[in-house]
């Protein structure tokens, strides 16, 4: 993991310990390796960016074995905070400061840096949220943590539904709604939509929900067939269900419409494509789209609705490893 200012990322690191003449080991040797997005080149494209700048490397591991190294340019907000502890100007003759556990620093400084993993973590479990929704190979990403995340994800849309479920019965109560159909409640239909619903005022509804326990203008992920299936009907037919800031009890829904326009463009877009490669004896599989949920793509999005549900639904934990608390050993 490489942090610096507002940027985390996982990149791709070969890490061993420099051997020095007198037989100590020491400091990070860090590897270039062979692939172009990594350690050392983003920290040498970072550094360009500012050449009359000085930078600081602060490195440490997780329990996770997944090394960290804290990228800190002079004058920034990183480097006053630390320097407030470390005396930085020193490192111009010392090139090197050892924080170890004992010492009052080292805790003050990891209590910061625990902030920043924190922060760093959030848009992994997005990124995975999306690697995972789109079938796509992530490097970031290992096999074990992909297979658990996509069984948790399954869980977060499966709860989602749940959620619309409680909502719409409450609206059938109210008398809003005449009657509706739950097409996945005893199992997955593999139908374009989720719901089916009639109004009160006679108007028929094809409902898709899609979840996340992240913001709303978090990428939703449409495939080719819901595209078609959107294309096929009216404005008025059809709408996404964003449910959002998902909770164990409680979450938040926007009610997205109007979308045939975006949505014919894009099937538009997907047919010159496939037709296109068609010439080359070639095929596109597992045809995906992520979009964010915006004016752009709909016509009407209502203001927020708070939804809560009345009892707890089967909850599968699951957390990204690189919230792990960080390794014993010194800090260098």
């Amino acid at each position: 993991m490489l942090i610096y200012k507002g940027y985390c990322d996982i990149l791709n690191c070969e890490i061993a310990k420099i051997h020095r003449a007198d037989g100590r080991y020491d400091a990070p040797k860090i590897s270039m390796g062979r692939k172009n997005e990594n350690v050392v080149n983003k920290i040498r494209a970072f550094a360009k960016m500012s050449e009359d700048k000085d930078f600081y490397l602060f490195w440490f591991g997780l329990d996770s074995l997944t090394p960290v190294f804290w990228l800190i340019e002079e004058s920034s907000y990183d480097y006053n905070f630390l320097n407030d502890y470390c005396d930085l100007t020193h490192l111009k003759d010392r090139k090197i400061v050892i924080l170890k556990r004992d010492d009052f620093v080292f805790s003050k400084v990891l209590q910061y840096v625990q902030s920043r993993i924190e922060n760093t973590s959030v848009e992994l479990q997005k990124d995975l949220e999306l690697s995972v929704e789109l079938e796509a190979e992530n490097p970031k990403f290992k096999d074990a943590d992909v297979k658990k995340a996509k069984s948790y994800i399954n869980e977060i849309g499966k709860q989602g539904e749940a959620f619309i479920n409680e909502h719409l019965n409450k609206q059938r109560f109210e008398g809003l709604v005449s009657d509706f159909v739950w097409m996945n409640q005893s199992s997955e239909q593999g139908k374009p939509y989720d719901f089916y619903i009639k109004h009160s005022n006679g108007l028929e509804q094809w409902i898709d929900v899609k979840t996340t326990e992240h913001e709303f203008e978090q990428a939703v992920i449409i495939s080719k067939n819901e595209i078609r299936f959107i294309t096929e009907k009216k404005n008025t037919d059809y709408a996404i269900y964003r449910v959002y800031s998902k909770q164990e009890l409680q979450a938040k829904l926007k009610i997205c419409s109007g979308c045939l326009k975006y949505m014919e463009k894009l099937l538009r877009d997907m047919d010159y494509m496939t037709k296109s490669m068609a010439d080359y004896q070639a095929s596109l599989v597992n045809f995906k789209i992520a979009f964010v949920p915006s004016p752009i793509s709909f016509n009407n999005i209502s203001d927020v609705i708070d939804l809560i549900r009345f009892k707890s639904y089967p909850h599968i934990p699951y957390h990204y490893s690189i919230e792990d608390e960080i390794l014993s050993h010194a800090a260098e």
